[in-house]
């Protein structure tokens, strides 16, 4: 991609990999600092602890989570007595990367590249 970029070609591709849920880390509302203020179902944050190699670790309220109708494919992790959503600048860059490729605007540019 460093060539591609010195001659001024744009590369566009799809993410590799598959996302495992249709909610996703990119469907939750952030901060200008990136953190989590939010749910896609609009709870809010209990407490914010900085992670491992500064990665973010989201704790919600578990009596909220356990009633949400979203919680069969939310990215969100809930065991007996929590429910916490761990990430990090890379993985909300990729989750942010594979929300653009569902719009249109995406489809648009990469039907060249897939001869759609």
């Amino acid at each position: 991609m460093g060539q591609a970029k010195e001659l001024g070609v744009a590369v566009v591709s799809p993410t590799m990999g598959a996302q495992s849920q249709t909610t996703g880390l990119a469907d939750f509302a952030f901060s200008g600092t990136d953190e989590i203020t939010v749910c896609p179902e609009g709870q809010k944050p209990q407490r914010i602890k900085t992670g491992k190699n500064g990665g973010k670790i989201v704790h919600l309220d578990k009596t909220v989570c356990d009633k949400c109708p979203r919680q069969s494919d939310c990215p969100v992790k809930r065991d007996k007595r929590h429910s916490a959503i761990g990430y990090d600048a890379k993985s909300l860059r990729l989750a942010r990367r594979r929300a653009k490729e569902k719009t249109e605007a995406f489809r648009e540019v990469y039907r060249f590249r897939a001869r759609a």
